[in-house]
């Protein structure tokens, strides 16, 4: 469940990667980028199912229970204090 900004963010980074290794002619330099390349989709789509994993959890806080989840950063500082 990527968002369309991560969608933007991943296309317009492999577009610059690509564009700045487009005139590499060295071939293990190539098979390098081609490995990293490998890596870093694994790597986005790992996240993408774990973001999507994440999603449907319910973070609603219960009541009287110290140890639920909460978004708001404040609120976790006032009861950390």
């Amino acid at each position: 469940m990527p968002t369309s900004n991560r969608v933007g963010y991943i296309r317009k980074r492999a577009r610059l990667d690509f564009e700045a290794s487009r005139k590499e002619t060295d071939p293990e330099k190539i098979e390098f980028l081609l490995r990293l390349a490998a890596t870093q989709l694994d790597n986005i789509l790992i996240q993408a199912q774990h973001l999507t994993e994440i999603s449907k959890l319910d973070l609603t806080p219960i009541k009287g229970i110290k140890n639920s989840v909460s978004l708001d950063y404040e609120e976790d500082e006032r009861h950390h204090s």
